[in-house]
């Protein structure tokens, strides 16, 4: 899991990359980097909020 230390930053940092934010890619110590499986399970916990988000009502405000 990503609770705490540097690949808590990473993860987010990850998510923003992957939704289009491409300078978050940069990291200040170039060898900082998620794992493949880290960061698959980031692409799929995204892809798993995006699917709610796009299904909840409250999105809209039409709570």
């Amino acid at each position: 899991t990503f609770d705490e230390g540097p690949a808590l930053v990473l993860f987010y940092k990850y998510l923003l990359v992957l939704q289009g934010d491409a300078e978050y890619a940069l990291h200040f110590n170039p060898e900082d980097a998620l794992s493949p499986s880290q960061r698959k399970y980031a692409e799929v916990q995204l892809q798993l909020f995006l699917n709610w988000w796009e299904q909840w009502p409250g999105r809209e405000g039409e709570l």
